[in-house]
Protein backbone atom coordinates (compact mmCIF):
# COMPACT_ATOMS: atom_id res chain seq x y z
CA UNK A 1 0.00 0.00 0.00
CA UNK A 2 2.66 2.46 0.43
CA UNK A 3 4.15 2.20 -3.03
CA UNK A 4 0.52 3.59 -4.79
CA UNK A 5 1.28 6.56 -2.28
CA UNK A 6 4.71 7.11 -2.99
CA UNK A 7 4.16 7.24 -7.07
CA UNK A 8 1.14 9.60 -6.34
CA UNK A 9 3.46 12.19 -4.34
CA UNK A 10 6.12 11.68 -7.16
CA UNK A 11 3.69 12.59 -9.91
CA UNK A 12 2.68 15.44 -8.09
CA UNK A 13 6.49 17.23 -8.01
CA UNK A 14 6.51 16.70 -11.52
CA UNK A 15 3.82 18.72 -12.75
CA UNK A 16 5.08 21.43 -10.07
CA UNK A 17 8.77 21.40 -11.32
CA UNK A 18 7.52 21.62 -14.69
CA UNK A 19 4.86 25.04 -13.84
CA UNK A 20 7.75 26.47 -11.92
CA UNK A 21 9.60 26.07 -15.02
CA UNK A 22 7.15 28.24 -17.30
CA UNK A 23 7.37 30.98 -14.27
CA UNK A 24 11.00 30.91 -14.28
CA UNK A 25 11.07 31.21 -18.13
CA UNK A 26 8.13 33.84 -17.78
CA UNK A 27 10.02 35.92 -15.50
CA UNK A 28 13.22 35.55 -17.78
CA UNK A 29 11.06 37.45 -20.33
CA UNK A 30 9.07 39.64 -17.65
CA UNK A 31 13.01 40.94 -16.78
CA UNK A 32 13.57 42.47 -20.31
CA UNK A 33 10.61 43.85 -21.62
CA UNK A 34 8.99 45.43 -18.37
CA UNK A 35 11.69 47.83 -17.59
CA UNK A 36 11.38 48.74 -21.45
CA UNK A 37 8.14 50.70 -19.92
CA UNK A 38 10.02 53.57 -18.70
CA UNK A 39 12.25 53.76 -22.15
CA UNK A 40 9.26 56.10 -23.36
CA UNK A 41 9.53 58.78 -20.40
CA UNK A 42 13.54 59.37 -21.31
CA UNK A 43 13.17 59.21 -25.28
CA UNK A 44 10.14 61.88 -24.71
CA UNK A 45 12.32 64.05 -22.26
CA UNK A 46 15.40 63.61 -25.13
CA UNK A 47 13.49 64.38 -28.24
CA UNK A 48 11.91 66.85 -26.98
CA UNK A 49 14.63 68.43 -24.70
CA UNK A 50 12.24 69.31 -22.29
CA UNK A 51 11.87 67.86 -18.78
CA UNK A 52 8.85 70.14 -17.57
CA UNK A 53 6.85 68.23 -15.23
CA UNK A 54 8.99 65.20 -14.37
CA UNK A 55 9.63 64.86 -11.01
CA UNK A 56 13.45 64.73 -9.81
CA UNK A 57 12.19 63.33 -6.76
CA UNK A 58 10.25 60.83 -7.90
CA UNK A 59 13.06 59.49 -10.35
CA UNK A 60 15.30 59.58 -7.41
CA UNK A 61 12.80 57.60 -5.24
CA UNK A 62 12.57 54.74 -8.10
CA UNK A 63 16.59 54.73 -8.44
CA UNK A 64 17.25 54.79 -4.32
CA UNK A 65 14.49 51.96 -4.70
CA UNK A 66 16.03 50.18 -7.20
CA UNK A 67 19.28 49.41 -5.49
CA UNK A 68 17.09 48.18 -2.44
CA UNK A 69 15.88 45.78 -5.09
CA UNK A 70 18.83 45.16 -6.57
CA UNK A 71 20.89 44.23 -3.36
CA UNK A 72 17.93 42.11 -2.64
CA UNK A 73 17.71 40.08 -5.69
CA UNK A 74 21.90 39.81 -5.52
CA UNK A 75 21.48 38.61 -1.87
CA UNK A 76 18.81 35.62 -3.22
CA UNK A 77 20.79 35.28 -6.07
CA UNK A 78 17.13 36.21 -8.04
CA UNK A 79 18.42 36.70 -11.71
CA UNK A 80 15.58 37.74 -13.27
CA UNK A 81 14.90 40.41 -10.45
CA UNK A 82 18.83 41.26 -10.86
CA UNK A 83 18.39 41.91 -14.73
CA UNK A 84 15.50 44.11 -14.70
CA UNK A 85 17.10 45.88 -11.95
CA UNK A 86 19.93 47.05 -13.81
CA UNK A 87 17.95 48.01 -16.64
CA UNK A 88 16.00 50.08 -14.94
CA UNK A 89 18.52 51.49 -13.48
CA UNK A 90 19.68 52.28 -16.35
CA UNK A 91 16.44 53.68 -17.28
CA UNK A 92 16.04 56.15 -14.60
CA UNK A 93 19.20 57.66 -14.86
CA UNK A 94 19.01 58.81 -18.42
CA UNK A 95 15.36 60.18 -16.95
CA UNK A 96 17.56 62.07 -14.55
CA UNK A 97 20.04 63.10 -16.98
CA UNK A 98 17.48 64.52 -18.94
CA UNK A 99 15.81 66.19 -16.22
CA UNK A 100 19.06 67.84 -14.98
CA UNK A 101 19.71 68.94 -18.28
CA UNK A 102 16.04 69.76 -20.12
CA UNK A 103 14.32 70.68 -16.51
Amino acid sequence: MAEPHIQKHAHRKKRKKASSQNIDKLMMLVAFVYPLTGLGQAIEIFNRQDATGVSLIAWGGFIFFGFVYFFYALAHKLVPLMIAQILWLVIEIAVIIGIVLYG
